[in-house]
């Protein structure tokens, strides 16, 4: 790290603790990672004295501040001449960026998705919901050596393991080893951080960890869209192979990967399951399978952010998502929270899959005692006694009905949607899938002890 870089986060950290910035990030954000509304966001910091409004506005909300309290004079110089400060004649801003307290540090990041063009410098440096949950599954002892493969803005690395002897942070994109070094320096000044540039395991070759942690891209590609940084492959389990198969010559005895993906499944389990013994020679552990999604409102969600980003058309890109995908013979989608370990005597090679709670055993679900139904002009009004009401769509609650009768899913699918001419049987039967989830959320349909008949 050059001076300049030590100083400007010397300074930055200054300000945000003088500020309380954590609890003033709270007031807006609540317990998310960014406000969810800006507009009454910035209603609420007009309220606040000049600094404390100004950190808010400047750290948190990526907004133009026109009158800067002179407590933020040099801090602004000083984040300027490492060019993190919008150039221009407006209001001073960040270039791009913003500051999220969280696991006690603070994170420079990128802009939320939505809050600036897509176009962004940053890339994949923003951080998301999926981070930090791999951050919070990490261990909570003192460690020798943590290796964290993909950092992005380097919440793993840097605050998922509070002690650590030494910390190597890596990834592909040159924004995102930029934002790794500051925040390195902004969360660990003095401590022995390394941020290297290489694909997978390649920046260590000869080194082994403690603890290897990380969110590999997960993203299925189609062919000619393979970019190593954005996607997972053809079946989005490209990176994750690797990530598991180099792990054994890269962890210490008794050493822990942990990753995070979002894999296809099909009614067993993550397809690539059946690979792990070949994969992971010497490991044991588990993946711990999750929130299951049907495959065709997966892929139709897919299809459409691609086409947002890249200006193509979401209809072309969702036929062809959906028909590759099956050509792998996936029915959904499940997340994964693998923990493997290198056992300290033996050759381990015992990988459990725990498999995901998924709805595909919908034959076994029933709505909950005394329902009542009533027509609105915008929808079904449903009612639990006692509890509150809920709207629901028409095909919702012809499904909430269907169960109530006692209907299996395919059955109460048809209540729903009928046989539209030319619609997929399959991807009909993924609509009431997710729509049951929904119901099962809403606390309107609940698992039977025995299927109806």
């Amino acid at each position: 790290m050059s001076a300049l870089t030590n100083e400007a986060m010397a300074q930055l950290r200054h300000v945000l603790d003088r500020v309380g910035y954590g609890e003033l990030f709270a007031t807006i954000a609540g317990d998310q990672l960014f406000a969810p509304d800006r507009d009454a966001a910035l209603r609420r910091v007009e309220t606040l004295p000049p600094l404390e409004r100004a950190c808010l506005r400047l750290f948190a909300l990526d907004e133009g501040e026109p009158d800067l309290p002179p407590a933020l004079d040099g801090l602004l110089d000083a984040l300027g001449a490492l060019g993190l400060v919008e150039e221009g004649d407006g209001p001073v801003r960040l270039d791009d960026l913003v500051v999220v307290p969280v696991l006690g540090g603070y994170l420079l990041t990128a802009t939320p998705p939505g809050w600036r063009p897509s176009l962004s410098p940053t890339g994949r440096a923003y951080l998301g919901p999926d981070s930090l949950r791999v951050a919070r599954a990490l261990p909570t002892g003192a460690l020798g050596s943590i290796l964290d493969l993909g950092t992005g803005c380097g919440i793993q690395g840097l605050l998922g393991v509070r002690q650590a002897a030494h910390r190597v942070l890596s990834d592909l994109e040159p924004r995102a080893l930029a934002l790794a070094r500051l925040n390195a320096e902004l969360n660990r000044p003095g401590e022995d951080v390394a941020v290297v540039a290489g694909d997978t395991y390649a920046p260590v070759a000869d080194e082994r960890f403690d603890l290897i942690v990380s969110l590999p891209p997960y993203v299925p590609a189609l062919q000619g869209d393979e970019a190593l940084a954005t996607s997972g492959g053809a079946d989005g389990a490209d990176l994750v192979r690797r990530l598991i198969a180099g792990a054994p010559e890269h962890l210490c005895a008794g050493g822990e990967l942990v990753f995070f993906a979002q894999l296809l499944t099909d009614d067993a389990g993550p397809l690539i399951a059946n690979e792990l013994t070949t994969l992971a020679p010497g490991l044991s552990g588990r993946l711990l399978c999750s929130d299951w999604h049907a495959l065709q409102p997966y892929v139709l969600e897919l299809a459409t952010k691609t086409a947002a980003a890249t200006g193509t058309d979401a209809a072309v890109l969702h036929a062809r998502y959906l028909t590759a995908l099956r050509e792998h013979q996936a029915t959904g989608v499940c997340t994964v929270v693998a923990r493997l370990v290198r056992p300290a005597r033996g050759d381990g090679s015992e990988v459990a899959v725990i498999g995901p709670d998924r709805l595909r055993a919908a034959t076994k679900l029933r709505a909950v005692d005394a329902l009542g139904f009533v027509e609105r002009e915008n929808g079904v009004e449903v009612r639990r006694f006692g509890g509150p009401a809920q709207l629901l769509s028409p095909p919702a609650a012809a499904l909430l009905r269907a169960f109530q009768a006692g209907a299996s899913i395919d059955a109460a699918r048809h209540a729903a949607w009928g046989d539209p001419p030319g619609a997929d049987a399959r991807d009909l039967l993924d609509q009431a899938l997710e729509r049951s989830a929904d119901l099962v959320r809403l606390g309107l349909l609940e698992r039977s002890a025995t299927p109806p008949n």
